[in-house]
C-alpha cells in the first residue's frame, strides 16, 4: 500500500528547490505538476487494486507536507484532489453519478473550476446563465481559476438570469466560448496558475448542468463537499505555517538557549500555540466527521480559525527573525506572502460569523450545494457543439 504522506515528502523536497525561482517569476510551476503526475500524486484519491485510495486525512496530511516545499503547487493540485476526493468518497459510499468523472481522472485528465463573484470585490463580470429551450447560455468572467493553464475539464457556477437560482456546469477545455487569460500577476500563491476564465455565449446543454443551492435538508454529500474543500485547504496553509515555524525555530536555536531572551521565547511560544491550535482543529473536524454528519457553520468556522492561526504563526515568525525577514533570499518573507490568501477562500470569515449566528437561532433550514457530475455520466460520448442551439 502506498504511503502517500512519505511520497509526498520526497516531492515536497523535491519541488522545493525551485519554489523561490517560480514565486520571483510569476509563472505556472509545470515541472512541478509534472513530477505529481508522474508519481501518481493526482490520482491517490482514487480506488486501486492495492488499496492505494486515499481518504480526507491522508490528503490533508500529504497536502501539508507539499505545501511546505511549495504553497503554490500544493494550493493549485488541492483543486483538482478536492473535487475528485470528494465524488470518490461519495462514490465509496454508494452515491451514483460521479463514476465518469473518475474514470476521466483515472485517465490523467485534471480539473479545476471556480465558483463565486463575491470575492474580489473589484467589478470582475458576474458569471450568467441566459435559459434558453435545451440549456444555458453563459457568459462572464471569474478570476482564481487554479490549474487553468493546464486543466482538461472545467467546472462553475453560474447565476441565472432574472432569477435568485444558481446552476454548477462541467465542461471540456475545448467548449467553444470556454478561454483562460493569463491575469495571474499577485502578492500571494504566484506560481498556481490561477487565471481567469472567459465565459462568452458558452452553450451549456441540461444534460451539462444541474441546480445548486437550492433550499432543502443538509445532507452528507453537502457536507462532503465543502468538507472537502475546507480541510484540503486549510492543510495547504498549515504546511506555509509549519514551513514558516521550522525556518525561525532552526535560525531563532541556532544563537543557543542562553541567547534567547524572555520576550523571545513568549514571542516563540505564542507562535507554537497558534501552530497547534490550526492542527487540532482541523484534526478535530477530520475526526468527528467520521462519526457525525457536520454543519456548515462546524465547518466554516474551523476554515475561519484555523487560518487565521495560520496567518498569526507566521506573522510572529517574521517578528522573531526581524527585518531579515524582508528579504527574498530566505523564504520567510515568500511564506508571509503566500500565507495571506488564507482569507480569500470561502468560506470567508464573515461567512463563517453569518452561518454560525443562523445555524444557532435556526433562521433558515441549511442548505444543501451539490455539483453537476451526473452531466458527465448522462452526456459522455455526445459531442456538446452538436446540442447547440
Amino acid at each position: 500500500m502506498t504511503d502517500w504522506f512519505e511520497v509526498a515528502g520526497r516531492l515536497s523536497d523535491e519541488i522545493s528547490r525551485s519554489a523561490a525561482a517560480y514565486d520571483r517569476d510569476g509563472g505556472f510551476a509545470t515541472d512541478h505538476l509534472e513530477v505529481l503526475v508522474e508519481a501518481g500524486y493526482l490520482t491517490m484519491v482514487l480506488a486501486a487494486p492495492d488499496g492505494t485510495d486515499a481518504d480526507l486525512s491522508t490528503v490533508c496530511a500529504a497536502q501539508t507536507v507539499l505545501a511546505r516545499g511549495c504553497a503554490s503547487t500544493a494550493l493549485a493540485v488541492n483543486m483538482h484532489l478536492f473535487a475528485i476526493g470528494s465524488r470518490a468518497e461519495s462514490t465509496r459510499a454508494g452515491v451514483d453519478g460521479h463514476q465518469r468523472l473518475l474514470d476521466r481522472a483515472a485517465a490523467g485528465q485534471i480539473v479545476g473550476g471556480t465558483f463565486t463573484d463575491t470575492l474580489t470585490r473589484d467589478g470582475t463580470t458576474p458569471v450568467v446563465a441566459r435559459p434558453i429551450a435545451s440549456g444555458y447560455v453563459i457568459d462572464g468572467r471569474r478570476p482564481f481559476c487554479s490549474l487553468a493553464p493546464v486543466l482538461d475539464l472545467y467546472f462553475g457556477t453560474a447565476r441565472v438570469q432574472d432569477s435568485d437560482r444558481t446552476i454548477a456546469f462541467w465542461l471540456p477545455r475545448t467548449t467553444t466560448g470556454l478561454t483562460f487569460e493569463d491575469t495571474w500577476d499577485t502578492m500571494s500563491m504566484r506560481g498556481s496558475g490561477s487565471w481567469d476564465v472567459v465565459l462568452s455565449k458558452v452553450f451549456v446543454p441540461h444534460l451539462m448542468a444541474g441546480e445548486v443551492g437550492v433550499r432543502g435538508p443538509w445532507d452528507r454529500d453537502a457536507e462532503r463537499t465543502l468538507a472537502w474543500f475546507v480541510c484540503t485547504v486549510v492543510a495547504v496553509y498549515l504546511g506555509v505555517a509549519e514551513a514558516a515555524v521550522a525556518f525561525t525555530a532552526e535560525r531563532v536555536g541556532a544563537r543557543g538557549a542562553a541567547a534567547i531572551a524572555a520576550v523571545e521565547a513568549q514571542r516563540l511560544g505564542d507562535v507554537l500555540v497558534d501552530l497547534n491550535t490550526a492542527r487540532a482543529l482541523l484534526r478535530d473536524v477530520l475526526t468527528r466527521r467520521t462519526t457525525t454528519l457536520l454543519s456548515e457553520a462546524d465547518l466554516a468556522v474551523m476554515k475561519s480559525v484555523a487560518t487565521n492561526r495560520c496567518i498569526a504563526a507566521v506573522d510572529g515568525c517574521v517578528d522573531l527573525v526581524g527585518g531579515a525577514a524582508l528579504y527574498k533570499r530566505i523564504p520567510l518573507e515568500r511564506l508571509y506572502r503566500d500565507v495571506r490568501a488564507a482569507r480569500m477562500h470561502p468560506p470567508t470569515d464573515d461567512r463563517a460569523r453569518s452561518v454560525v449566528v443562523e445555524e444557532h437561532f435556526a433562521a433558515r433550514p441549511l442548505t444543501a450545494t451539490t455539483f453537476a457530475t451526473t452531466a458527465i455520466e448522462s452526456a459522455e460520448g455526445t459531442e456538446q457543439d452538436e446540442r447547440r442551439p
